[in-house]
């Protein structure tokens, strides 16, 4: 599940045009402070994804229910 979340944040960071623009905008430090951060942050957010949802809970999710 950390996995996915990962994958899907440092999917919307660190696309290629996007870091050829920050490198060519913003300089070298930035882009890779920004690379870094982003991809640290969306870690972080997977771990704490996983602890709040349970992977069998996510499968048995039903939507056609009423709450």
């Amino acid at each position: 599940m950390r996995y996915i979340v990962f994958f899907l944040g440092v999917w919307t960071t660190a696309k290629l045009p996007v870091i050829v623009y920050e490198f060519a905008s913003f300089g070298v430090k930035f882009s890779l402070i920004h690379i870094c951060f982003g991809l640290l942050f969306f870690y972080l957010i997977g771990i704490i994804f996983e602890k709040f949802y349970k992977h069998r809970q996510l499968l048995k999710y039903d939507r056609t229910k009423d709450v």
